[in-house]
């Protein structure tokens, strides 16, 4: 032994490839987790128009409001300021343009205005279409000579909804989907020159949340757009860029072939960490809702851990809260009683239960989680990616790691993973079971809260750092060998 190690001293050709070889090694048994360097400050939902809720009551709408707060425990929300608000120059009122939802928009401004119930809330707004008159109804724009009073506009709604309601509106999405130009609802194309060129006319935090395109890779052509000449520049104007984060079908023999669902596409983060991104809208509206739950519930799982854990947005908003049926592109359904068409009571789909997995870690962890992904040589077998980890700010010790499985067959979890304080799983069969037989292995087709760091029990993130210190004291000792 001891006349080897002094050839290998002596050989630097095969010195240096043992080195090179060792340190790839460990550098592969080593990676563990892609730690996203800004912190995420929590998940949310747009709480929908009037519209959605028009055959409810007060109390109804209360209990959904309930829900999200309470269950989900959502702190984001988000609204639309609809383009009736304003139907003339200089006059602004936050109303409704139908006797049946002038009383669903002061229900729900009202429960949410309810500190001592919903506190430490925040409230953006996205805007589909400014008002009318300011429109050229054929090209579905903004007219240019309007970009001044359509400032005004939101500014003027947004200290009414403060006035009125005692809501503090964070930020203002002056377009929704401005690339939208098919869009089939009341709409506002704006081509990026315009958009930020105004947005950097008006020099107002309130007014810097942009571009919230309807597909990510359309955010990031429009967060290229610079024009050197007039100092125009997407990415300046923008101090918060938003997206959507749908994809097309385009599978042509597809029942769903040109609906969009959610982008599966892993997006590394293109932006300087200064620059916050918030994904501020997903959901499917692919057919046969309720008979493919599951899998719509998993596929909303792998978009979530895509986007917050590798592209690491700040934020994650979900589209609707409530829909009065069966939809893809709302977390609550509306179910009524053939006996009694009166009856209206509320369904929740596998997805609601998935999503509430992820929101309910984040919320646990605190508002400033850091979030890691999860790298499958050391957590799970089956997915590169397949989970995340929510860090607390204020306790290193402690954090929350939620897994994803989709595979037909269990998958076993690795030794470093420690479920020892609560593992609860949503599968096909079970919208929430926790008291699994076996917490090392993950059931088929599932997502599964895990939180580990019992009392004498190091966490799971605790036991992956005491892995990775020993790679790095193999990595001193070789390189003692090596070079000695």
């Amino acid at each position: 032994m001891k006349y080897s190690f002094k050839y290998l001293s002596n050989n630097s050709d095969i010195r240096l490839a043992y080195f090179v070889l060792t340190t790839a090694v460990i550098f592969e048994y080593s990676k563990v987790s892609r730690c996203c360097e800004t912190p995420f400050s929590g998940f949310g939902v747009y709480i929908g128009t009037p519209s959605h809720m028009n055959s409810t009551n007060v109390t109804f709408i209360e209990s959904v409001m309930d829900i999200l707060y309470f269950d989900l425990k959502l702190r984001h929300y988000r609204i639309n300021y609809p383009s009736y608000f304003s139907t003339s120059k200089n006059k602004y009122t936050i109303s409704c343009d139908s006797q049946n939802c002038e009383w669903t928009w002061e229900a729900i401004l009202k429960i949410m205005s309810n500190k001592s119930r919903y506190s430490k809330i925040t409230m953006i707004a996205s805007i589909w279409s400014p008002p009318h008159y300011m429109k050229d109804e054929l090209k579905q724009n903004l007219k240019p000579i309007y970009e001044l009073d359509y400032y005004y506009y939101i500014k003027n709604i947004t200290k009414l909804i403060y006035d009125e309601y005692n809501i503090e509106i964070e930020k203002v999405s002056p377009v929704n989907e401005p690339e939208n130009i098919f869009a089939a609802w009341d709409h506002c194309v704006m081509p990026p020159k315009q958009l930020c060129h105004m947005v950097q006319k008006f020099k107002d935090p309130l007014v810097s949340l942009c571009s919230e395109n309807s597909y990510f890779w359309i955010t990031e052509l429009y967060m290229k757009y610079a024009k050197p000449s007039t100092e125009i520049s997407c990415l300046d104007a923008c101090q918060i860029v938003a997206t959507h984060a749908y994809a097309l079908n385009i599978v042509p023999d597809s029942p769903n072939f040109g609906l969009a669902g959610y982008d599966l596409v892993k997006y590394t983060r293109k932006w300087p960490n200064t620059k916050k991104v918030w994904m501020t809208e997903v959901s499917s509206t692919f057919l046969f809702p309720k008979t493919s739950q599951m899998e719509e519930g998993l596929t909303l799982a792998t978009n979530i851990i895509n986007f917050v854990g590798t592209t690491c947005v700040e934020r994650y908003y979900f589209w609707l809260t409530f829909t009065m049926s069966p939809s893809g592109e709302s977390l609550i359904w509306g179910i009524t009683s053939a006996n009694d068409p009166d009856y209206l009571s509320l369904f929740f789909p596998k997805k609601y239960f998935i999503f509430r997995h992820f929101t309910n870690a984040a919320y646990t962890t605190g508002p400033n989680s850091t979030v890691t992904s999860c790298n499958d040589s050391q957590i799970i077998v089956e997915f590169p990616e397949s989970c995340l980890i929510f860090g607390s700010s204020s306790n290193k010790e402690f954090n929350v790691i939620v897994f994803l499985n989709k595979a037909l067959t269990p998958t076993n979890l690795t030794s470093t993973v420690d479920c020892s304080c609560k593992f609860c799983c949503t599968t096909t069969e079970f919208d929430e079971l926790c008291d699994w037989p076996n917490r090392n292995v993950l059931p088929a087709e599932s997502v599964c809260t895990c939180v580990g760091g019992c009392v004498g029990n190091d966490g799971p993130v605790n036991a992956i750092l005491n892995l990775n210190l020993l790679t790095y004291c193999l990595l001193f000792v070789t390189l003692l060998v090596c070079f000695y």
